[in-house]
């Protein structure tokens, strides 16, 4: 399930999703609550939290039973608390997450697969904050740098993609 950062929509995934065609593995790309064809409620709530009921809602109405998670910037910080306490998600991808609140409590208890990525000119999440994550976090654990890269990945999609098909392989 790939979850999309804040102002996004799914549409972000558009030039990586093509690269992973060659796994064998269904790709669910989520519009969080506002953002892309969701709907936007107008006195909705477009909390991390509030997205995070949706996943759960989305997982629980479609019966999914193993899945890896997906998240870049805000989207990481939706998918992190799920990875963390839900059985059925077997791995999760951080790129550039944001998190609300400091993650450092639950990073130490997570121990599902975490793979970090951050782009070694983002700004927006710069790398040492998401290095901080990746020290905090239980293992198993990985961090990638990709060099040149920023908040929005332009021109990197596929050293995104060569850093994340491996990891999905690995634990599908």
């Amino acid at each position: 399930i790939f979850l999309h950062g804040f102002g996004a929509s799914s549409e972000t995934w558009n030039d990586i999703l093509p690269l992973l065609e060659k796994l064998d593995a269904t790709f669910i790309v989520f519009d969080l609550i506002g953002w892309g064809f969701s709907s936007k409620p107008a006195q909705g709530d477009y909390s991390m939290s509030a997205n995070a009921a949706a996943i759960e809602r989305f997982v629980a109405e479609n019966e999914l039973n193993q899945f890896i998670l997906l998240g870049h910037s805000f989207g990481g910080g939706v998918a992190f608390p799920a990875a963390c306490s839900d059985s059925r998600v077997k791995a999760i991808i951080l790129i550039s997450p944001y998190f609300e609140k400091d993650p450092s409590v639950f990073m130490k208890k997570c121990t599902v697969a975490k793979l970090f990525i951050t782009g070694g000119d983002d700004y927006m999440v710069p790398t040492d904050t998401v290095e901080g994550y990746y020290r905090d976090a239980a293992e198993p654990r990985k961090l990638e740098v990709i060099r040149g890269a920023d908040h929005f990945w332009g021109g990197y999609e596929n050293k995104l993609s060569d850093l994340a098909a491996p990891f999905f392989l690995d634990n599908l």
